[in-house]
């Protein structure tokens, strides 16, 4: 884990963020198996990259801020729910979930963008 990783865990700037999957295929792209889910390879590879570091982000501003993850609220208009951009051409739909002790970043859906 980079230092700077390590050092947004750290107590002293806060916990970050659990990570959860509605999907139990999805799930898989964490695993040995993510071949299962039939994604192609660099989309399973950019979300295990982002997925360490949404880990990472103490709350749902930091997700914002950061360009690179291509945040939208958007389409939570339209009943989609909120969403980040996945190269080339998907989109990862998510939900965060405040009750729970930390906030977590449920991941609802995968889709090719449109």
């Amino acid at each position: 884990m980079s230092s700077r990783l390590a050092r947004l865990r750290d107590p002293v700037y806060g916990e970050g963020m659990e990570v959860a999957f509605d999907d139990s295929k999805l799930a898989l792209v964490e695993t040995e198996d993510a071949a299962l889910t039939e994604l192609p390879v660099s989309v399973i590879r950019w979300l295990r990259t982002q997925l360490c570091l949404i880990r990472a982000a103490p709350d749902e501003r930091t997700l914002r801020n950061w360009k690179s993850l291509g945040y939208d609220e958007g389409e939570a208009l339209f009943g989609r729910g909120k969403s980040v951009s996945v190269p080339p051409n998907w989109r990862l739909y998510f939900r965060l979930d405040e009750a729970r002790p930390l906030p977590t970043f449920v991941v609802v859906s995968l889709t090719p963008a449109q």
